[in-house]
């Protein structure tokens, strides 16, 4: 590209009145200085090389070549051996409060974050990430707002002829926070940068996006992305290779595609010191978008990862880097003992030169072949000493250098089988030391930095609501509802006559409910998936921003079979203290981990409040046959396992008109004060050995809740002994009035 002259393209000359010309031979000078800086540093071929080392790249043999070209992929196992260990861990931001009135906050946020973390699939742009960085040293993610929309054709009716009418609508197949993992050959960062952020930060960057033309013409349009009005004069063609070693296949059509360039800078440059943060969008040598960074944060919307951090230098190294000359002398090594093993089954031979009528497919061996010779003493094959043992060891030795290396050994992780998790997770700690550092630089630098961002993101994008039309029939009270509803809310807007409703966006819980009251916000374990709308007031905290956090999860996982050991050992020692730890709880979880649904192994039983209202109907009827039977003068024993109503009943019997009547020293009334004094007492037995307060009804047992003491359920009788004097002795009955 020529940034010296005018640049012309059917119609299209950027304004020097408005700076647009000048700031499109920016851009493109940027893009030149950075590409040549990086390129003369010479890591661009060294990433194809280490691509190659890690692919096991090799080159066809010609037909008539016999020697060995196998490659040993030493990289290629040490790489996916710590990857898989490194993903395992199952990182990702959260938000902490900066002060007691964004606790609430915090807790909706993380909630939002955990969603967008899941539909986005974040952890498998982490895994691409990971990977590359650990084959080439660096990787780049981006951290943006995406959304994806598209046209399709939806069915309005079909006729009685069967032909169909269509409507074309506008759907969204993406629409939220997003991190996107990037090709190292396909973004640029300011030559003098060693980072992201700190004192030597890279100031600017530039991002090479290939589209399709109608792609592009898709996605700028309207007045979000196109407000210059110049995407009309783009079209395809241009640089659209790839810049890694290998290139686009030649039977595919790159004739409709769109070279794109997303400049951003974020500190003031050329000069300009009231013009700090720039988005520049430069397709095919037009100008389509020229302005600000349209992201609150105002940074470079790009985290970096590293295998091997250099403090010095914006690119880190990685495995393939240590592992290159040890893989190349393992690769030649065992090419050559595979060539003497070649050798040595297709053995040359030594002829005289009298033996002329021979050719090389005579001596070629075959089952039951002949070869004719005037002396055999004139034709012998060629034989070889055996492969010196010093060869053998040599190969031990370099891969006790790759170990020493890189720390990776997938061998000691087989040595002896792990009986419990315990065992399970100091051998493996035993392996994985070297990997700390790897993942303290996952979450301390990359996921730090995702964190940072998404959360501005989030509270930037989820705190513009959309615009919905309510629809459904005018005179029905449903539609008058909504729109009194929204009205009510503050959330209707009228557009020609046409109310619409403002709406946040839906975030899904999937074993978890949002409790949003006026003592703050909770969430509560659900086995059905619930939603909640993200309003501002949720999510806009009050100190300005949340602080980040990378979440602690299990450093070092374990197998479901140690798990579920685990978990059995867990229950077997904490079912013995049913006064502290729910049984049905710890019973839950031991199914859970052995992938049972709890439910299906709990009895079956008729709901609660209808269970509850049986036990309390049945428990009163017996109260008030026994109360006849001591009104007559018969002596009862307390009833066994008697409910808190059915005790109830018989204090009441006290108070009743008949009772009072009697004389204070009336047998019958003494006898039912024992009686009353007999289920209390044993009520009272209940709740201490269940570890509940007396009289709070903390013991349900076989008919249900303990009764209260009878002071408790007859303000009269506070004054009257709990239980007498612990001997059978009855409690005085002008104490009950």
């Amino acid at each position: 590209m020529n940034t010296d002259k005018p640049i012309r393209l059917k119609g299209y000359q950027p304004s020097e009145t408005t700076g647009e010309k000048t700031d499109l031979a920016y851009v493109y000078r940027r893009i030149e200085e950075m590409k040549a800086a990086r390129s003369a540093s010479g890591i661009e071929i060294k990433w194809d090389k280490w691509q190659k080392q890690y692919d096991g790249y090799r080159v066809e043999r010609a037909p008539d070549e016999w020697q060995s070209n196998i490659v040993i992929n030493t990289t290629a196992g040490v790489v996916e051996s710590q990857l898989s260990e490194v993903i395992d861990q199952n990182y990702r931001p959260r938000y902490l409060p900066r002060g007691l009135e964004d606790k609430p906050r915090a807790t909706v946020m993380n909630a939002i974050n955990d969603y967008t973390w899941e539909v986005g699939m974040a952890d498998v742009e982490v895994y691409k990430m990971t990977g590359e960085a650990f084959t080439l040293g660096t990787s780049i993610g981006q951290e943006y707002y995406r959304k994806e929309k598209r046209m399709v054709q939806q069915i309005m009716s079909t006729k009685a002829n069967g032909q169909q009418e269509f409507k074309d609508v506008e759907i969204n197949d993406f629409d939220d926070v997003y991190l996107e993992h990037i090709r190292l050959q396909e973004v640029w960062f300011d030559e003098y940068g060693r980072s992201l952020n700190g004192t030597y930060a890279a100031k600017d960057c530039v991002r090479r996006v290939i589209m399709n033309i109608d792609d592009f013409k898709n996605f700028f349009k309207g007045p979000i992305w196109d407000k210059m009005d110049n995407a009309k004069y783009v079209e395809p063609g241009g640089d659209v290779n790839y810049y890694e070693f290998y290139k686009p296949s030649q039977g595919i059509d790159h004739s409709k595609q769109v070279e794109v360039y997303w400049y951003w800078s974020t500190r003031p440059t050329d000069g300009r010191p009231n013009v700090s943060d720039h988005l520049m969008v430069v397709a095919n040598d037009v100008m389509v978008v020229r302005g600000p960074n349209p992201y609150n944060h105002k940074r470079l919307p790009f985290v970096r990862q590293v295998d091997i951090l250099n403090a010095s230098t914006f690119y880190g190294k990685g495995e393939s880097q240590l592992l290159e000359s040890i893989q190349e002398e393992q690769t030649i090594l065992r090419r050559m003992i595979i060539d003497r093993n070649h050798l040595d089954i297709d053995k040359m031979f030594l002829m005289s030169s009298r033996e002329t009528d021979l050719t090389d497919d005579d001596l070629i061996a075959r089952p039951h072949g002949v070869v004719t010779v005037e002396d055999v003493a004139n034709v012998k094959p060629l034989e070889y000493g055996d492969v010196p043992g010093s060869t053998f060891r040599s190969l031990d030795m370099l891969t006790d250098d790759a170990i020493r290396i890189t720390g990776q050994d997938d061998r000691m992780q087989s040595v002896q089988s792990p009986t419990t998790a315990t065992q399970a997770a100091i051998l493996k700690e035993a392996t994985l030391k070297r990997l700390r550092t790897k993942i303290w630089l996952l979450r301390n630098m990359t996921l730090y930095n995702v964190g940072l961002l998404r959360e501005s993101n989030i509270r930037q994008f989820y705190s513009v609501p959309k615009v919905e039309k309510i629809v459904g029939e005018k005179g029905s009270s449903n539609y008058q509802n909504r729109v009194r509803d929204a009205y009510q809310t503050g959330r209707l807007q009228m557009k020609g006559n046409e109310p619409y409703e403002q709406k946040y966006k839906s975030i899904r819980l999937s074993d978890q409910k949002l409790n949003v009251t006026k003592e703050g916000v909770s969430l509560q374990k659900s086995k059905e998936p619930t939603f909640f709308e993200a309003t501002p007031d949720l999510i806009t905290p009050m100190y300005g921003s949340f602080d980040v956090k990378i979440s602690p999860m299990p450093s070092i996982p374990v197998s479901k079979p140690l798990m579920q050991e685990k978990v059995s050992a867990m229950f077997d020692r904490l079912i013995q203290f049913p006064q502290i730890y729910s049984q049905e709880k710890l019973g839950d979880a031991l199914l859970e981990t052995h992938d049972y649904d709890p439910d299906e192994f709990k009895p079956d039983k008729a709901p609660q409040d209808q269970l509850q209202s049986n036990l309390i109907g049945k428990s009163l009827q017996v109260a008030q046959v026994e109360n006849q039977e001591l009104m007559k003068g018969k002596e009862l024993p307390p009833t066994p396992y008697a409910m808190a109503p059915h005790t109830e009943a018989h204090i009441a019997m006290i108070n009743a008109p008949e009772m009072r009547d009697l004389p204070p020293d009336s047998p019958i009334l003494a006898t039912l004060v024992r009686h009353i004094q007999g289920e209390l007492q044993a009520q009272q037995q209940r709740d201490s050995a269940m570890g509940a307060k007396p009289g709070m009804g903390g013991y349900k047992g076989p008919s249900g809740p303990s009764a209260p003491a009878m002071g408790d359920v007859n303000p009269a009788m506070a004054e009257a002994p709990a239980a007498g004097n612990g001997q059978g002795e009855a409690v005085n009955p002008q104490n009950i009035q």
